[in-house]
């Protein structure tokens, strides 16, 4: 692989990488829920306040409340969702 090669490709990592934060950051604001228990309680997730782990992308991990622990390796593929202590998601990014 030539330079260009690789400049082009890491280009297109990088707009994939954008794509994958720009279409979960509506998320960001609301608050994250178990569909399981919405199913058991008769509830129905709304949409417009609240999201489910079915949702997101199948590369995600949850990560809840400021002192939590997590790998550092970085994948290009897998959306990171940060939860505040009560479930509300503060930020997303990608790695």
């Amino acid at each position: 692989m030539d330079f260009t090669e690789h400049q082009d490709t890491l280009q297109r990592m990088k707009q994939q990488e954008q794509d994958l934060h720009d279409k979960y950051q509506h998320i960001v604001g609301k608050t994250f829920v178990k569909k399981k228990d919405l199913v058991a309680n008769g509830v129905s997730l709304d949409e417009s306040k609240e999201f489910s782990v079915e949702s997101l992308p199948e590369a995600h991990r949850i990560l809840k409340g400021d002192n939590c622990m997590m790998t550092m390796d970085y994948r290009s593929d897998r959306l990171n969702v940060f939860l505040d202590t009560s479930g509300v998601c503060t930020s997303v990014n990608v790695g």
